[in-house]
């Protein structure tokens, strides 16, 4: 491939993506150039019939992974067209499978404190509270520093995907689990440190959630991520409207907020039976 670590560079410092994202890109990138040495064509050679067949090798994968690569080679061929070293942007060629509709799994709110109740420290309680009250994502959550936090109006600054910022809010729970978490572990600069006053990473934030669920013998899939789908399960139960769900998610495409709607549907449903003449005892 003749442009591979320029498109790195250029997802790095002009895309400003997660490091996690541009990892998956360049795993992406390694299967692509495999195939193209296969061909013994690179990236502004290859035809349309062989952009296709290389999709077409992984019609046994998931649809989320499909989606992946067809995602990448967007990206990629974009920031060919977008440099000039293209006149025409290949991959315009290529659609999305479509995804297999599949419910948001969350915890019950006296699971969450099931998990909150296993904890042995107040720096644990607190990564889970604040997963579950903020909404917020693991790497949102590490990167938490003291600076972030305004006590007074109960809102934590939160660094996003592409370095966009957004508020929070806590509540009176979490601001008293704060402050006592605070005085006790004294971090310096990040929130959440380790014992050895680090940082904690984001496979600390894993295991953690982990063995609290077989600590609290949850018998579903537990993870970080669930919490916040979880947040978003139960703003929305309690009617709260889905484009502030979409700022306070820091979701930059409302689309991707309507993974949540089959609560609404669930909600709409039981306001119906409750207040509709017609629904009443169904």
């Amino acid at each position: 491939m003749r442009f591979e670590n320029e498109y790195l560079t250029y997802l790095q410092y002009e895309k400003n993506l997660e490091k996690n994202t541009i990892i998956s890109y360049k795993n992406d990138l390694k299967h692509f150039k495999v195939y193209l040495d296969e061909l013994d064509k690179d990236e502004l050679t290859i035809d349309d019939s062989e952009l296709l067949f290389f999709i077409d090798l992984f019609k046994d994968y998931k649809t989320t992974s499909i989606n992946h690569l067809i995602t990448f080679l967007h990206s990629y061929y974009n920031f060919l067209y977008l440099k000039n070293y293209c006149d025409i942007d290949k991959s315009s060629i290529l659609d999305y499978p479509r995804k297999e509709k599949r419910l948001v799994n969350y915890l019950s709110i006296n699971e969450v404190y099931l998990l909150v109740n296993e904890c042995d420290n107040l720096r644990d309680m607190l990564i889970i509270l604040l997963l579950f009250k903020t909404g917020i994502r693991v790497s949102e959550l590490i990167k938490i520093s003291l600076n972030d936090i305004d006590f007074e109006q109960y809102t934590i600054k939160i660094h996003g995907k592409g370095n966009k910022e957004r508020l929070v809010l806590f509540d009176h729970e979490v601001k008293e689990i704060l402050i006592d978490y605070i005085n006790e572990f004294n971090p310096k600069h990040f929130l959440l440190i380790n014992s050895k006053n680090k940082q904690i990473d984001r496979f600390y934030v894993y295991e953690l959630i982990k063995n609290l669920a077989i600590k609290a013998k949850i018998n579903k899939n537990v993870y970080p991520h669930i919490l916040r789908h979880s947040f978003a399960t139960y703003m929305l139960e309690c009617g709260c409207d889905i484009r502030l769900l979409q700022v306070l998610l820091g979701h930059e495409d409302i689309t991707t907020t309507t993974i949540y709607t089959h609560i609404l549907t669930k909600h709409l449903k039981e306001c119906y039976n409750m207040y509709h003449p017609l629904g009443k005892g169904e």
